[in-house]
């Protein structure tokens, strides 16, 4: 994964996107607000846009992270040909665009 934009002093990437994770996950896209996502990353507003530009860009990094860390052994699976379906192809190349946006 790439680092953030820029990050104020003492701002790790990765603790913020989980926590983001955990407010999209709560509320879904739309009902995540500014406000909900900063308190629980524990940054500002000037912080988020700095580091991930804008909401939908912090989505779609929360979204990759969570391919990259909670869905890894789906993908893992897959590499190792433990699911030997026809929506296999389909459903790997859908786990690794999303982790590689």
């Amino acid at each position: 994964m790439t680092p953030c934009r820029r990050t104020p002093q003492g701002l790790r990437c990765d603790e913020v996107l989980d926590a983001a994770i955990e407010v999209f996950w709560r509320y879904g896209y739309q009902g995540a607000s500014l406000q909900e996502l900063t308190a629980a990353m524990g940054i500002n507003k000037a912080s988020l846009y700095a580091a991930f530009g804008s909401k939908e860009d912090l989505f779609h990094r929360a979204v990759a992270r969570y391919a990259e860390t909670d869905m890894a052994y789906a993908l893992r699976a897959l590499n190792e040909r433990q699911l030997g379906t026809s929506s296999e192809p389909c459903f790997a190349t859908t786990l690794r665009h999303s982790s590689t946006r």
